[in-house]
């Protein structure tokens, strides 16, 4: 499952942004101004509509992307555990369907084969193999020398 985290999604580009995303099979977590007025607010709950109409989750929360606290909690929101997110993503559903939820976004997205398996990450490396395996990449790293091309025109000064 693929979350995407849009900034300014509640209208214009940023909604245009979202709703494509949406069609393309992501998940949205999207943001709009705090002292957005009735009108934005308005457009905010047409994007998650728009979304949701797409068959994909949308909440859109108010923070300032510029402000490190409210990008921090957008993050947070958009890579949170399963609980938490069935908190949110699932307030209306019963209590089965968010148990069902949970154990669905446990399997998919918590398990680190899994993520492996689909090319999320490199490799799992197991705990007790751990400094191995930081030794051998540093190591590599050790011996790379970057080669740069030649370049056909110059940029000298005169």
């Amino acid at each position: 499952m693929t979350v995407a985290v849009v900034t300014g999604a509640s209208q214009g580009i940023g909604q245009a942004t979202a709703i494509a995303l949406a069609r393309q099979g992501a998940d949205v977590v999207g943001t709009y101004r705090p002292e957005a007025g009735e009108d934005e607010r308005a457009q905010a709950r047409e994007t998650v509509a728009a979304v949701e109409a797409l068959g994909r989750r949308c909440i859109l929360i108010e923070a300032d992307a510029a402000q490190a606290a409210s990008a921090r909690s957008t993050a947070e929101l958009a890579v949170m555990g399963a609980g938490q997110a069935a908190a949110i993503l699932m307030r209306r559903a019963t209590p089965e369907e968010k148990t069902a939820f949970e154990d669905d976004y446990s399997a998919r997205l918590l398990n680190p084969y899994v993520a492996a398996e689909r090319g999320y990450v490199d490799a799992v490396i197991d705990p007790a193999s751990t400094r191995a395996a930081v030794a051998d990449a540093i190591e590599m790293l050790s011996a790379k020398r970057e080669v740069l091309v030649a370049r056909k025109h110059d940029n000298t000064p005169l």
